[in-house]
């Protein structure tokens, strides 16, 4: 393994309730389902960073801060995980949970951001022309 670390938001990921009803589920895309439950500054409690700042218990982190602290990663790492669309041609509404643990599990083993499978799979069901 690369990156332990990584394994101690995989572990909170896997276990999360990312029901409808749930107050903090799971999206990349939009901002904490119930803002009652987070303060989080970027509105985006519900991603990969953000749950990693709700683990820490500092919800004033951004996310790739809270990464990097958390899983003990390098800096650039956390923000590449945290926001895909920078280097890759990936829209936030099409990461799904299970997509972001196969990234994260990928990266813990071999070091290596790569949404590359979540943006060829989208683009070949033609859901980026569906916009």
């Amino acid at each position: 393994m690369k990156h332990p670390g990584v394994q101690k938001i995989i572990d909170h990921l896997e276990h999360l309730d990312n029901s409808p009803q749930s107050k903090c589920g799971f999206d990349m895309n939009y901002e904490a389902n119930n803002r009652d439950h987070t303060n989080h500054d970027c509105g985006s409690a519900c991603c990969i960073g953000g749950h990693a700042a709700l683990l820490l218990e500092d919800e004033k982190l951004f996310p790739e801060e809270a990464m990097a602290l958390l899983c003990d990663i390098p800096s650039e790492d956390a923000s590449n995980l945290c926001w895909p669309g920078r280097k890759s041609h990936v829209e936030y509404k099409w990461v799904s949970l299970d997509d972001a643990l196969g990234v994260l599990r990928n990266y813990r083993d071999t070091g290596k951001v790569d949404w590359t499978e979540v943006a060829d799979r989208h683009w070949e069901r033609g859901q980026a022309d569906e916009e």
